[in-house]
């Protein structure tokens, strides 16, 4: 090939290149033109419109956002309290066992004495169970309204704590009695020789308080933390 063809077919491809440019950048040009006609010609009713769907486009992305940061968080949670949980019981005889003990505040002395009545969970074998001691008929009720309930671990569902004087008539643990503020629930070991003072073992008594009163409207998770703390223990050992 000769130095004019080549200079030639240079030449040629140079053009070819400049001319689809040019055409490409009238192209963009009259698009913008376009937008920014349309965009001017808009009513003030339309643009609200438009305001209105960017801003609401706004919430739903920030809304979405925050719920995957707090799933996280959330998740990040509930594996530090299944560590820690475990954590803790490793310094106690009977593992995931708690006794909770009921009691009026001036006779904490001596609580094994003096309490109304236990409920005792047993995680480990998902059993729970109870025993009333000191009850009079100021603790009961046979309206079914006011019976106080406890979380059964098998069933994962309530049950009423139930007390028999005669073994023919049951009455039921009076909830407005025992919740009023005059006495406390105790988490205690299983072999009865110390009080919990973790906050594991004290969320779980304030919750089989406050379930006790108000089933629906008690949050399960300081029974599902040492639930899943329970589970985790027994699958890594399984590994």
């Amino acid at each position: 090939m000769s130095n004019n063809n080549f200079i030639y077919l240079v030449a040629k491809m140079q053009e070819k290149f400049v001319t689809e440019l040019e055409a490409n950048a009238q192209y963009v040009f009259y698009t913008l033109s376009l937008v920014k006609s349309t965009t001017f010609s808009l009513s003030s009713y339309q643009h609200m419109l438009n305001m209105l769907f960017i801003i609401i486009m706004l919430i739903i992305i920030y809304i979405l956002y925050r719920d995957i940061i707090f799933r996280d968080a959330s998740n990040l949670k509930r594996c530090r309290n299944i560590i820690d949980n475990i954590a803790v019981n490793e310094n106690y005889d009977k593992k995931f066992y708690y006794k909770i003990y009921v009691v009026n505040k001036k006779e904490t002395k001596d609580i094994l004495k003096n309490y109304i009545f236990r409920i005792e969970y047993d995680f480990e074998i998902n059993k729970t169970t109870f025993k009333v001691n000191n009850i009079n008929n100021n603790f009961t009720t046979t309206d079914i309204e006011n019976a106080f309930h406890y979380f059964d671990l098998l069933e994962l569902d309530s049950k009423y704590l139930t007390h028999s004087q005669d073994d023919k008539t049951v009455f039921y643990i009076n909830k407005k009695i025992i919740t009023n503020g005059e006495y406390k629930f105790i988490p205690v070991s299983s072999d009865d020789s110390k009080i919990f003072n973790d906050v594991f073992s004290k969320k779980l008594a304030y919750f089989t308080k406050k379930y006790g009163f108000d089933r629906f409207d008690t949050d399960l998770y300081p029974v599902f933390d040492i639930i899943n703390a329970v589970e985790y223990k027994k699958n890594n050992i399984v590994i």
